[in-house]
């Protein structure tokens, strides 16, 4: 604290910061800390979402790609490349438009019944592929994960970590248990 003698008035002046406004910027932190922290420590729950949402995305990108290329054949294809991500391509008369890696460690179940009897099912894992096929209005017509394959004569059920997708046979991707 200074003091400056102007004539019979003094001026005090300072320098620093009061008690209160030292106080209103720790609780104002206190404040910003306990909103954005949990959001920070939940950073695989968003990632995995952002997986189940480009899943669901891709899908359905599938079936407009179909409709849009009448003549063509397109695939849809999921695959695991490393422990801690995915690839999905859409492929269209075997040439890959487009394809996109996404980071998430969960495992992702499938299932459909096949046409001739029997059905294709299993856990994606490590090099393990997925491939859908839609023929030129739109409609899922063929499963494959190397080991099996035919044409589906039921929806593909997805599990992505506890979420559910439903392909149907008309080819529409949608949220939830398969009907």
């Amino acid at each position: 604290m200074q003091i400056e003698q102007l004539g019979k008035a003094a001026i005090v002046t300072q320098r620093g910061f009061t008690l209160i406004e030292m106080v209103a910027v720790l609780i104002m932190l206190g404040i910003l800390s306990a909103v954005a922290f949990p959001r920070f420590a939940g950073i695989s729950s968003y990632r995995d979402r952002v997986f189940q949402e480009t899943l669901l995305t891709s899908l359905r990108l599938s079936q407009r790609t179909a409709l849009s290329h009448n003549a063509s054949t397109i695939e849809w294809r999921l695959n695991r490349p490393a422990a801690q991500s995915w690839r999905y391509a859409i492929d269209i008369d075997s040439a890959e438009q487009v394809g996109e890696t996404q980071a998430s460690n969960h495992a992702v179940t499938y299932t459909a019944s096949l046409a001739a009897g029997g059905f294709i099912a299993g856990t994606l894992n490590l090099n393990n592929t997925l491939t859908l096929r839609y023929d030129s209005s739109g409609n899922l017509i063929w499963a494959g994960n190397g080991t099996v394959s035919g044409a589906l004569s039921s929806s593909m059920r997805l599990d992505a970590n506890g979420r559910l997708l439903c392909i149907s046979l008309t080819g529409f991707a949608y949220d939830g248990a398969c009907r």
